[in-house]
């Protein structure tokens, strides 16, 4: 009867052992998450004007309470075990599997909108850091044009947009640079380099129009039905995608009928 009694005990206290030992490794990862991660993630967000997911803020609000309640209630139970009235074992097993039962689901939240917040600000950054860097190429272009240096603006872009498969999968900019090298090489007096890259501003625009337009009005269509999200604020409307490459050609086509001339 002792023996039995005996490894009764054991196997208990072996489940108590293995809940405090999962309890722990939950809040390692926890704390390793909130403290390593979840303050880049939230100035990330910040810098866009907007705060991570609700569910997000809960699980940070619940760890970070969990972070005061856990050592209190470690400094209570140490308390008992000092005056000598130690928790029933009963008491204590239970506790410890509810608390462990918590855990699991806790963590694999807390771990699923972490990494579904993490993802959202990648596909954000992903979007606005190809169209920034052409921008950037743009705004430089326009700068030394206005300055009197077309040489520049034909060494910046010339090696991007001179390439033969630059129109195959049109970037955001295409258009836009295609145009002011064309401006550049018509300031240097090049005619026939301005002929060539204004016609190829027209093709990119209509690669803009027919390729890229749809793509992103998809991946947007996609994003949002995968993540219930609104993306609006991230990609502008097909209207206001098309003003760009139909004023593109437009301008390419008067330049073109004046160097006919």
């Amino acid at each position: 009867m002792d023996l039995r009694k005996s490894a009764s005990g054991w196997r208990f206290e072996s489940v108590e052992m293995s809940a405090v030992a999962f309890i722990v490794l939950a809040s390692l990862v926890q704390t390793v998450v909130l403290f390593r991660f979840v303050p880049v993630l939230e100035s990330l967000y910040a810098g866009a004007g907007e705060r991570v997911s609700l569910p997000l803020r809960i699980y940070i609000a619940y760890w970070q309470w969990s972070l005061i309640v856990v050592p209190a209630a470690l400094v209570a139970w140490l308390g008992f075990q000092i005056a000598g009235r130690p928790l029933p074992a009963a008491i204590r097993r239970r506790v410890l599997m509810v608390v462990a039962a918590l855990a699991a689901p806790v963590t694999i939240a807390g771990l699923y909108f972490m990494a579904e917040g993490s993802l959202l600000q990648a596909m954000r950054l992903s979007t606005a850091l190809n169209a920034s860097m052409q921008v950037s190429d743009r705004d430089l272009s326009v700068a030394y044009l206005a300055s009197g240096d077309p040489d520049q603006v034909i060494a910046l872009l010339e090696p991007k947009i001179g390439r033969d498969d630059y129109l195959k999968n049109v970037p955001f900019g295409a258009p836009g640079m295609a145009f002011q090298l064309a401006e550049a090489y018509r300031a240097k007096g090049d005619l026939p380099a301005a002929r060539r890259f204004y016609l190829r501003a027209q093709q990119a625009a209509v690669g803009f129009d027919e390729l890229l337009t749809p793509r992103m009005m998809a991946r947007q269509a996609r994003w949002q039905s995968q993540f219930g999200n609104d993306f609006d604020f991230w990609f502008p409307n097909a209207s206001d995608m098309r003003i760009l490459p139909d004023r593109i050609r437009a301008v390419s086509q008067q330049r073109l009928d004046q160097l006919s001339r």
